[in-house]
């Protein structure tokens, strides 16, 4: 019953019928669904994965090179 497993496991009866209705053991990913980043734009992003393969250079070097074009950059 879920009361004998929430007192077995030490945790909430919901918890114990949340885990059951799962239909696969493994925790589930946190966070969003589509990760995008909150400070740049998507073109922003686009131009620095660009750089970057383009000139092949370590991400200081790209950091230090963009950040005249995008102030934020951080």
């Amino acid at each position: 019953s879920l009361r004998a497993l929430a007192k077995r496991y030490e945790i909430n009866q919901k918890t114990v019928a949340k885990l059951q209705s799962r239909i696969c053991v493994l925790d589930l990913p946190t966070g969003p669904k589509e990760a995008r980043s909150t400070v740049l734009t998507v073109e922003e992003e686009a131009v620095i994965v660009a750089f970057r393969r383009y000139t092949l250079l370590p991400l200081d070097d790209c950091l230090y090179a963009l950040q005249p074009t995008i102030p934020h950059l951080t």
